[in-house]
């Protein structure tokens, strides 16, 4: 922190001061990011196959979901719109 201060002038807010092990991983803007890869976390995922139309789709297919979820996008939204059961 004293080169932040020091050399840069910056100062760090306290409440985030904390320094995680990359295995761990963190959230950030809606991303579990661990090691090299940043997957889109669940609530966002959720919030994402509520909001899913054949206008948007392929915004959503370019994003890094959970494999499980990948596979199935074009099934969620045929099941959203056609009554197949």
């Amino acid at each position: 922190m004293s080169f932040l201060s020091d050399n840069l002038g910056l100062t760090v807010n306290p409440k985030n001061d904390v320094v995680v092990a990359a295995l761990d991983g963190l959230h950030f803007l809606g991303h579990r990011v661990s090691g090299n890869k940043a997957v889109v976390d669940r609530l966002t995922t959720d919030r994402i196959l509520s909001k899913i139309t054949t206008r948007n789709i392929a915004s959503y297919r370019a994003l890094y979901l959970e494999n499980d979820i990948r596979k199935r996008l074009d099934w969620i939204l045929l099941e959203k719109y056609v009554d197949i059961w």
